[in-house]
């Protein structure tokens, strides 16, 4: 990881509370354009942050999967459904699918995907800043700041654009 992506995540980690606080705020806020905000600052972050920098996602927090995942990613290896779980996956205390053990399998030396083009969609979706009903997403966004360089970003520019304290 690059040491700016590093040590943006530091300062993300080290303002968690303050992070979480913020997002709290936002629920309780009837802000009209919340969505197009997280666009643009989505947009803007990412426009900063090089994933293939960082692979930070990839190594925490994991994707969940979904039936469909499950096939398609067996499918792309060509094993049955049934041995990519018993290899790679299992079932949490949320009754989740989720990976056996971190960082994610597929992850080269590079930080690319070996199976990038089949990846879960959680994977695809993440950090999950830029998409319609943000307002039902803030947890997630709180959650998804210390640990992704470009979600922080996102909130360190929706914190400027929302109030001027932050």
């Amino acid at each position: 990881m690059l040491p700016e992506l590093h040590h943006l995540l530091a300062k993300a980690r080290s303002q968690k509370s303050d992070i979480e606080r913020f997002y709290e705020r936002l629920k309780g806020r009837h802000h009209r354009d919340l969505d197009r905000l997280f666009r643009e600052a989505h947009g803007r972050a990412f426009a900063e942050v090089d994933c293939l920098s960082c692979g930070a996602c990839c190594r925490s927090p994991g994707p969940r999967f979904t039936q469909a995942d499950v096939s398609r990613l067996a499918d792309h290896l060509s094993i049955r459904p049934s041995e990519l779980a018993e290899r790679y996956l299992r079932v949490d205390e949320d009754r989740d699918t989720v990976l056996r053990e971190l960082p994610w399998p597929f992850l080269g030396e590079d930080n690319r995907c070996a199976v990038y083009e089949v990846r879960p969609k959680a994977c695809r979706e993440y950090p999950r800043a830029d998409q319609k009903g943000m307002q039902r997403l803030l947890g997630i966004a709180a959650k998804n700041a210390p640990l992704c360089p470009a979600a922080f970003l996102v909130t360190q520019e929706l914190r400027r654009a929302v109030s001027p304290r932050g």
